[in-house]
């Protein structure tokens, strides 16, 4: 985590994460080109292990990557379910893949994902349920507008389930919520907006 700056740095608390095992040492490369490398190996077992570790970087440092996955960039901390999704960003509506984005997020429930791709410049995805709604339509709405920043070209998504109305959620009600297009070219853009339209993004 990001805990301040200090005389031209940036400052960076590194915490164990799993307990007991403790961080032998911590070890940073800035080249000057504004990425930093952090490398960091678990001291189980040792007894100078510690459970935490603070490291210093400078404050034009645009990029930090911790044992070669990216953890910060432009000013955001970036969450394992970020680095995920973010191979997903700019993808096709009309790709089979890319329409699992949306799915309930229900690994029980039997769906069938119908796709309207024959007209690019209107794309939905309609995921029948054959089942009642048992997910709050916060949850389907989440994973309605994350398929959504991540597919430019997917307008619309709607959600049938047994003896209920469809939950229909569209690219004007994510845009009126952003207040912008949502463009991701990097893995911070895509972090800046899951931090506005999940509750717990990360």
């Amino acid at each position: 985590m990001e805990t301040g700056r200090e005389s031209g740095q940036l400052v960076f608390e590194v915490q164990s994460q799993v307990p007991g095992t403790g961080l032998l040492n911590l070890q940073s490369s800035c080249p000057g080109d504004g990425t930093c490398e952090l490398e960091v190996r678990g001291g189980s077992g040792l007894l100078n292990r510690m459970s935490r570790e603070t490291v210093s970087v400078p404050d034009t440092t645009r990029e930090i990557r911790l044992n070669g996955e990216i953890l910060w960039q432009d000013g955001v901390m970036i969450s394992p379910r970020c680095r995920q999704l973010y191979s997903y960003a700019n993808g096709y509506a009309g790709d089979v893949q890319q329409m699992h984005l949306a799915a309930p997020p229900d690994p029980d429930l039997p769906v069938t994902i119908e796709a309207d791709t024959e007209d690019p410049a209107h794309c939905g995805w309609t995921y029948r349920v054959e089942a009642e709604r048992r997910l709050p339509a916060e949850s389907l709405r989440e994973a309605a507008w994350l398929a959504m920043v991540l597919t430019p070209n997917l307008d619309k998504v709607t959600y049938r389930f047994d003896r209920e109305e469809p939950l229909v959620f569209t690219r004007q009600a994510l845009a009126e919520t952003l207040g912008h297009k949502p463009d991701i070219e990097s893995p911070a853009d895509l972090q800046r907006i899951m931090n506005r339209i999940l509750p717990a993004a990360g």
